[in-house]
């Protein structure tokens, strides 16, 4: 399932974001953790010619970093101990991507590229941590949950979200296993998960003037929660009208 998803990220990244015409750009990978996104994404792209890129790995945790520097090899990639909070001045040219970050940390990437105006290429985690740190990060940052504007107008009021926020969350069974009840269930649990993911989309789209879009990453179960790929670029950049030409094409 990594497989598949790591290979989702290279093609919207090759095709859909950064273009053959880009000479050099730099790759922020956030919640990076030991590496399961960044190592092999870097080792492509630079097999696919783009030598002069630089990859970050950013991470609070010190020690996954130096498990990440210990599985780098000769790899040319920069580690950062910063909480993605306090993260900032990212370099224009960069693009930043985020695998399975846990709970929060999904929207904390998706905000450090928004506010930065850079290109984003997502894949959040477990929707389930996010309901149960959703009122204490509240207090502690300037997330809120629901992030869009567009879910709180459908929503009679916030703690409704905890209750979609836990349908979304939904853990994996092979669809071979799977009772035609229990199908049923997952499809339930599958549109809330894709309501929380449009939420976060259209946070950006309120937020700044982004062109936002939802993949279905291919090669994965059906009953695999973590499908959707979140991606999203300034609106009249490059990136944004290489993503929609990319959009075309599938």
């Amino acid at each position: 399932r990594k497989r598949a998803t790591v290979e989702a990220f290279l093609h919207v990244l090759k095709d859909g974001i950064i273009g053959q015409e880009a000479s050099s750009f730099q790759l922020y990978d956030m919640g990076s953790g030991t590496g399961n996104l960044i190592l092999p994404l870097t080792w492509w792209l630079r097999e696919m010619g783009f030598e002069d890129m630089n990859a970050v790995a950013v991470d609070r945790n010190n020690r996954s970093l130096e498990l990440l520097e210990e599985r780098a090899s000769t790899l040319p990639i920069e580690s950062l101990c910063i909480d993605m909070n306090e993260i900032s001045d990212l370099s224009p040219s960069a693009v930043v991507v985020s695998l399975h970050a846990c709970g929060i940390a999904s929207d904390l990437a998706l905000k450090t590229a928004v506010e930065s105006s850079l290109p984003f290429v997502i894949s959040p985690c477990c929707i389930g941590k996010v309901k149960s740190a959703w009122e204490k990060v509240e207090r502690q940052s300037d997330l809120t949950y629901p992030r869009s504007t567009w879910l709180r107008n459908q929503l009679a009021e916030s703690a409704q979200y905890s209750l979609l926020a836990s349908a979304a969350d939904f853990g994996f069974t092979p669809t071979s296993f799977v009772s035609p009840e229990e199908w049923q269930r997952r499809e339930r649990c599958r549109k809330a998960k894709t309501t929380v993911e449009t939420d976060r989309l259209k946070w950006a789209t309120e937020t700044a003037d982004y062109c936002v879009h939802m993949f279905d990453i291919t090669g994965l179960d059906e009953s695999y929660a973590k499908r959707e790929l979140l991606v999203g670029a300034p609106r009249n950049s490059l990136a944004a009208q290489s993503l929609a030409n990319f959009a075309l094409r599938l």
